[in-house]
């Protein structure tokens, strides 16, 4: 709704005022953050590290690295064939388990409780009766959504960062930056350094 109002916003304008819009859609976008506040993606994968989803839904989230984000804005501004085009900006389409496995291998030793097996769709069911999260992950449960990102590949020359790496670099961020307790057993050496002062 509110890129249509953009969109027609800038078309209703008078010729000599219009300027170009260019709109940018992305899915769920993780990756290293450099703030400790609250955000709803450090939440997603601050659940997955502490244990607090019972569970995987059997479903599947589309992601895009916060850094893809980032060039994309600047490619729409300097970029002169960008003006007037809307890009979806997602890197892929993931299940719950994908990032489950991403997180086990690069933290599960300092964080054993994140989920590894999947939610049984009658709990889904039954959720769905009163909460909004499991509504929606009941709508999808099972199905694998297709998408076409060529055009913010070849238009808005975004290649696309491996959201495996991206996922762990977030985990790692969301500890270094305070929004995840850190559980490490083997801390950076920076930290070691900081705590021997």
């Amino acid at each position: 709704m509110a890129e249509k109002a953009a969109w027609d916003f800038v078309e209703k304008l008078p010729a000599d005022e219009k300027f170009e819009l260019v709109c940018i859609n992305p899915g769920l976008v993780l990756g290293p953050n450099l703030n400790g506040g609250n955000f709803s993606s450090g939440d997603i994968i601050s659940q997955f590290l502490l244990g607090k989803m019972p569970g995987l839904p059997h479903s599947q989230i589309q992601i895009v690295d916060v850094r893809d984000v980032a060039q994309a804005h600047l490619n729409a501004i300097n970029l002169p064939e960008a003006a007037g085009n809307r890009f979806m900006l997602v890197e892929g389409s993931y299940w719950f388990k994908d990032l489950s496995t991403w997180l086990v291998e690069s933290h599960g030793s300092d964080y054993p409780k994140i989920p590894k097996k999947l939610l049984g769709k009658w709990l889904i069911n039954i959720g769905a009766l009163f909460m909004e999260d499991a509504k929606f992950a009941k709508a999808v449960w099972g199905k694998t959504p297709t998408f076409d990102n060529s055009k913010t590949k070849e238009l808005l020359q975004i290649p696309f960062r491996d959201m495996k790496t991206g996922v762990q670099e977030m985990a790692t961020a969301l500890i270094d930056n305070g929004y995840v307790k850190d559980q490490r057993k083997n801390k950076p050496e920076v930290e070691k350094k900081e705590e021997e002062k």
